[in-house]
């Protein structure tokens, strides 16, 4: 709920449970709250402490405590602690829908990684499909491979 430029988190109860005063807010699940302040995202917890500062251009969670951000236009991840896991390199980057690997996009052409952040199938192909955990589909060339 918004106020001016006091935002407002409540529970299903009925409870006040973050105010902030910021250009924008979401909660990202996890207690924690994605806060938008002079242009640059951050995150808070729900006792409105700073946990990862306002420095990048979007925060958001994803999957057990990554956070997904973009500085300068490139993606990476980082942790609940502001510890990069992930640089921010990249065009493009997402989980898989099996939370295993990372598909990725950098300079024109997609790849995978694994969480540790070593690239496990060679960023060279023209579109991934899928990866199920064991193999990848992948277009090089207009051809399946």
């Amino acid at each position: 709920m918004k106020d001016g430029k006091q935002w407002l988190l409540w529970n299903s109860d009925g409870k006040k449970v973050c105010e902030c005063e910021c250009d924008n807010l979401y909660y990202m699940g996890e207690n924690l709250v994605s806060v938008k302040r002079n242009e640059k995202w951050g995150v808070m917890d729900l006792n409105g402490k700073e946990v990862i500062p306002f420095k990048y251009d979007t925060a958001s969670i994803v999957h057990n405590g990554w956070i997904w951000v973009q500085m300068d236009g490139k993606l990476g991840y980082i942790n609940k602690r502001g510890e990069q896991l992930i640089p921010c390199e990249y065009e493009w980057i997402g989980l898989d829908s099996n939370a295993k690997m990372l598909r990725f996009f950098k300079n024109g052409k997609f790849g995978w990684m694994n969480l540790k952040g070593k690239q496990v199938i060679p960023c060279k192909y023209d579109r991934p499909d899928f990866f199920d955990g064991e193999v990848a589909v992948v277009v090089k060339n207009g051809k399946y491979r």
